[in-house]
Parts: structure tokens; sequence; C-alpha cells
């Protein structure tokens, strides 16, 4: 009887056993790391970075592309295949060119395209942008859309547009240039005198303003230039032979944002399914408190028996 008394289970241990013991394969208190994740559920990591690319590339092959043309001009005439003769321009001549890539947005450049391309100049503006490059009397007209004939022929229309209004300011006497540019500077003000009123459409108010300031600047240096007795002329240079489309970049920039997703969704993943082999923290404190609770009730009882 004894031996058999001494080698019985005892009820804490008993308790001990149903409530405390640790998972297999595991130690105690030990927990899922985001190593022994990623090893142990890696195809969940590739199936998911793989079905993000599915749906980039997917979504980049179904989407219509923008298509952007390119039309070089220079002020004075030069010549595209002669960089060397970049050199020769003064500071003057650069500035024009600053000042006429903004009039690509001003509202005669963008009526004669839109009245060409049978459509309005509220949707010809936004198409259209300017670029001067630095250090020379050279700037880029660039019309994006998305079709590739309607941007090589709304960057030509434009350019050469551009090149009307510039030259038929050139070419004018300086007493008309002259009132040409009081005229443009009185619409400067207005138009400064608007945003500053507030009210309305503030966007179209600041609109208008950065095309009178445009028009008020190339005025007064066409007006100096004919004063000194120099016709400064602009002209194309480069047409846009062809238009790019952004299919390519956009794919790429796609692709990455779909390897980040992937991965950290992937990984969010993995862990959650490595921690689900793990007791969880509110199991194992109850099993302890439990456990304890049992105990002392057991040492009550045990005082309570007479021996």
């Amino acid at each position: 009887m004894e031996a058999n008394g001494s080698m019985s289970i005892q009820p804490g241990e008993r308790e001990r056993a149903r409530f405390d013991v640790a998972p297999p394969d595991h130690d105690r208190g030990s927990g899922p790391t985001f190593g022994s994740a990623l090893r142990r559920h890696w195809r969940v990591m590739v199936a998911t970075i793989g079905g993000f690319a599915v749906l980039a590339i997917g979504y980049s092959l179904a989407r219509t592309p923008d298509y952007a043309a390119e039309t070089r001009l220079a002020v004075g005439g030069l010549n595209a295949s002669t960089p060397s003769a970049f050199t020769g321009f003064s500071t003057a001549a650069q500035q024009l060119a600053e000042t006429d890539s903004r009039a690509v947005q001003g509202d005669a450049v963008v009526r004669d395209v839109a009245a060409a391309l049978k459509t309005t100049p509220a949707q010809v503006r936004p198409h259209l942008s300017a670029a001067p490059i630095p250090q020379t009397p050279v700037f880029t007209v660039t019309a994006t859309t998305k079709s590739a004939a309607t941007s090589i022929d709304m960057s030509r229309l434009a350019s050469e547009a551009l090149v009307r209004e510039a030259n038929r300011a050139s070419d004018a006497a300086p007493n008309q240039l002259l009132k040409e540019y009081e005229q443009a500077e009185r619409e400067r003000q207005q138009a400064e005198a608007r945003v500053a009123a507030g009210g309305g459409s503030q966007a179209a108010a600041q609109a208008d303003l950065v095309g009178a300031e445009a028009r008020a600047d190339a005025a007064k240096k066409r007006y100096a230039s004919a004063i000194q007795g120099g016709a400064v002329r602009l002209e194309i240079i480069q047409g846009p032979a062809e238009a790019s489309s952004d299919r390519i970049s956009k794919l790429q920039m796609l692709l990455f944002v779909a390897i980040v997703l992937g991965f950290i969704i992937g990984s969010a993943i993995a862990i959650f399914w490595e921690s689900s082999r793990y007791p969880t923290f509110e199991e194992s404190t109850l099993g302890r408190w439990e456990l304890a609770r049992r105990t002392r009730a057991q040492r009550a009882r045990a005082r309570r028996t007479p021996r």
C-alpha cells in the first residue's frame, strides 16, 4: 500500500498535467519568430507576391497608356545639329526662351490648338506643358494624351501657334510692342487684384495670373529687344516625330509596389499561421490561475479532514 501510495499522482500534479503541459515540439514559453515563420511558410510569401504581381501586370496591360510627344523650339533659329553654337547666345536669349515656354498656356496658343482639333480650350490646356533646357535658348513643348496621334498633333499645333505669336510680336514696331506691353501689364495687375480679392474659383484666378505674368514678361523682353535694334525670332528646331508611351515605366512602378505589398501581407499571414501553433497568453495564464485555485482548494480540504 505504501508503495502504491508513493507512486500515485497527487491532485496538484494531475491538475498541472491537465492545464500546464506545453504543446509538442516547442519549449514552454517560446514563441514564433519572423525567421521561423518565413522558413516554414515560404510558399505563402511566394504565392502572395506572385498574386500581386499578376494583378499589377494585368492592370498595366488593361489600362490605356499615356502618350507624350515633344517638340523643341529655340530662340534665334538655333540649329539642333550643332550644340557647340549654344555658347554663342546671350543670357537674354535664354531668359526669353524661359518666358516663351510659359506662354504655351496662354489663351492665344490654347485657342488655336483647340480650334484645329475641334475641341475646347479647357480640354486642351491640361495636356500641354513646356520646360526650358538649362543654360540654352532651347525649350520643349510636350503634349500628353491617351492617343499617340493626338499627342503628336497637339504638340505640333501648339508649337506652331507659339511661334506665330512670338514672331508676330518680334516683327512689330517698337511703338506697337510698347502698347502690347502696357496692355499685358494692365491685364497682369487685374489678375493680381482678382487673386487678392478672393472669392470665386481661386484655381482659375491663379491660372489667369500665371498666364498674364508670362505675357507681360514676354512683351517687356521683346520691347527691350526691339529698342536695341535686334529682333529675336522663335523657330521650331525638332518636330514631334513620335510619341513615347508610359506603359513600361508604369509597369515597373506597379511591380515594385506589388512586391512590397506582397512581402508585407505574406509576412503577416505567415506569422499569424506560425503563432497559431503556440498557446496563447490568455490560455497559459488561465491554466496557471486555475491550477493555483484548485491547489488552494485541495489544501483547504486537507486541513479540514481529520486524521
